[in-house]
């Protein structure tokens, strides 16, 4: 006889969502930083990660429903950017920033 299931702990929930993001989803964001930083900032156009996703077989959709772009501030801030979400109505950016060295 099985153990009888348990309500998951608020941490165990990020834990697990954090890993259903996918190795590729990662990769991309890593390489649209390194294209994009200039300086302090690296700013992402969300058009450009949807075009990687489908060049990786996933569409926009595949990472709405799955909550990948929700995750990957959380991923992200664990080790050390800021981030944070702009929309202007003409485009959606996402902006990852260095954190600052105090001298």
């Amino acid at each position: 006889m099985s153990d009888p299931a348990k309500p998951i702990t608020p941490a165990e929930a990020e834990v697990a969502k954090r890993a259903s993001v996918p190795d590729v989803m990662i990769q991309i964001f890593n390489d649209l930083i390194v294209m994009n930083l200039d300086g302090q900032d690296a700013i992402i156009d969300i058009t450009h990660v949807f075009e990687a996703l489908k060049k990786a077989g996933h569409s926009a959709g595949d990472a709405a429903a799955n909550g990948w772009l929700k995750s990957i501030n959380t991923i992200y801030a664990e080790v050390g950017w800021t981030v944070r979400y702009e929309d202007n109505g003409a485009q959606q950016l996402i902006i990852f920033r260095k954190p600052t060295v105090s001298k």
